[in-house]
């Protein structure tokens, strides 16, 4: 019956039908307007279609919601306080992959017809890039995105890209947007290399760099810790963040955001960083630490801007009191022997050159006595033998 009624609708359209045929594209999850105008009049009807399939139609001065396909229930809707000024424009709701195709926008007045074809394509930008260290391989995740992306990977110190051995992985889900990711296997230590994530769209219009450092640390249980962080380069516009990552779950301790100088603590109320600095690119974080039995602990610092992440992940080796105390002992004992004998040593060498500086003394001396007593002796002996002179 719907069918019937617009198809007399066309009959009875006024003269001068012309049609036209646009693109446009949208995002996925976003509102999407489908351009469509006519030439002002009365007795406006607006009819929109996909591959036959009614999308929206309005006619008798209303919508007509009870022809419209199952699929676009609820999803579609018309600016009507702009209708009678020749705006047939149709506004798609939450606007997804499925969406895309070729639209037809039939409208028809008392003085014109006018068909319009719109080509919709639907994209899903990427929007985060996520990089964390599992097992002994980095991997590199983006999700909802269509269509898919590609990865490339490298190193900081420059290392040959076959070393890294990517394995690249993409699922397409029920709602036709793609999960990516991208794993690395570690060169040696992971504190040895920086390694960056390059994701591009496939249309080429988005490229996003992710980089992620690792870095080792000791910390004594109850005592105040220092964990720096470092930006790779000056950033103008950033957010900084710190969170804290657990066996089983990851929480926020930490944002920062350098236009504002905003600082806002989501975990301990004594941690914070120095706001001067870290709009510099220093987000080196002052954190309290309690008594714990946790024995290891990991904490993300992360310096995002557009398009650009760089994060650094901090493994520290949390020890008690005692054991910082025994440890101390074990190499300052050892230490301080070594000193005690490094001086013993100086002090015996300076004594033994003295010693031998006075030996030598001592023979000189020595020798120059027994030569006067030789003069004395040898004058002693000529004067006794001496025969008198007669007179």
């Amino acid at each position: 019956m719907a069918r019937l009624i617009g198809a007399l609708l066309l009959l009875l359209a006024g003269p001068g039908t012309h049609s036209e045929e646009i693109q446009k594209t949208c995002i996925a999850g976003e509102d999407c307007m489908l351009p469509c105008r006519f030439r002002e009049a009365t007795s406006e009807l607006i009819h929109w279609y996909r591959n036959n399939a009614v999308v929206h139609s309005f006619y008798y001065g209303k919508d007509q919601l009870d022809k419209q396909d199952k699929y676009f229930q609820n999803r579609t809707s018309l600016f009507q306080d702009q209708i009678p000024r020749g705006n047939a424009s149709l506004l798609l709701h939450a606007t997804r992959i499925q969406d895309r195709g070729k639209y037809l926008c039939y409208s028809s007045t008392s003085l014109s017809s006018k068909e319009l074809s719109v080509i919709l394509e639907v994209k899903a930008p990427i929007k985060s890039v996520d990089l964390s260290v599992t097992g002994d391989e980095v991997r590199c995740l983006s999700r909802d995105i269509y269509p898919a992306p590609s990865f490339s990977w490298s190193t900081d110190p420059s290392q040959p890209s076959d070393l890294l051995q990517p394995s690249n992985n993409s699922i397409q889900e029920s709602d036709h947007l793609f999960s990516v990711d991208s794993k690395v296997r570690i060169l040696g230590d992971c504190s040895n290399h920086t390694y960056i994530c390059t994701i591009t769209s496939a249309d080429q219009t988005q490229t996003w760099e992710a980089s992620l450092k690792c870095q080792d640390m000791i910390g004594t249980a109850g005592q105040a810790l220092t964990i720096p962080c470092l930006a790779p380069r000056n950033l103008t516009d950033f957010t900084l963040t710190w969170s804290f990552i657990g066996e089983q779950a990851s929480f926020t301790i930490l944002t920062f955001r350098s236009l504002t100088a905003e600082v806002n603590i989501h975990g301990p109320d004594q941690a914070q960083v120095n706001i001067s600095e870290a709009k510099l690119g220093n987000g080196t974080l002052q954190l309290p630490m309690g008594q714990s039995q946790v024995k290891a602990r990991k904490y993300n610092c992360t310096f995002s801007s557009f398009q650009s992440t760089h994060t650094i992940l901090t493994y520290i080796s949390v020890t008690d009191a005692t054991t910082a105390e025994r440890c101390l002992r074990l190499f300052a004992i050892p230490l301080l022997l070594w000193i005690v004998v490094a001086l013993g040593c100086i002090v015996y060498i300076k004594r033994k050159e003295k010693a031998n500086k006075l030996s030598l003394s001592e023979a000189v001396e020595m020798n120059q006595k027994d030569d006067k007593l030789f003069t004395e002796s040898v004058l002693q002996t000529r004067t006794k033998t001496q025969k008198p002179r007669l007179s």
